[in-house]
């Protein structure tokens, strides 16, 4: 299986080297399925960030006696949380779908390899 991170990079290439092989594989699927991924990872590690912050809060506040200002944040932490369930949940899929799509991309092949349409174009090179 090829890297994701190769994959990203070298899309084109990678692109190329699969009409080598006369062969597909949803490399297009696959950028888009990372780029979601991506973006799930941040947005979920932004609502981590402020749920922490907001737990510190939290006990900040009720150090000072505001209890009905704590309280409020207790809510909003929980909506957090349950935000970041949900994403969690999402990325879970989404991970699992690029994982199966990369499955299917095959390695790529050597600089000595012979492009062709099936095996009659492979060239012997010792015997």
């Amino acid at each position: 299986m090829l890297d994701l991170n190769f994959i990203r990079e070298n899309a084109d290439l990678v692109k190329a080297k699969l009409v080598d092989l006369n062969t597909e594989a949803p490399i297009d699927d696959i950028l888009r399925l990372d780029e979601q991924r991506r973006e799930l990872l941040k947005e979920v590690e932004a609502l981590r960030q402020e749920r922490n912050t907001g737990s510190k809060a939290i006990g900040l506040l009720m150090r000072e006696g505001k209890k009905a200002e704590a309280e409020a944040q207790k809510t909003r932490m929980s909506e957090i949380g349950d935000k970041i369930k949900e994403l969690d949940e999402t990325l879970r899929q989404v991970e699992a779908d690029l994982l199966d799509k990369q499955l299917y991309v095959p390695n790529m092949p050597g600089p000595d390899v012979p492009v062709g349409p099936n095996e009659d174009h492979n060239v012997e090179v010792r015997r």
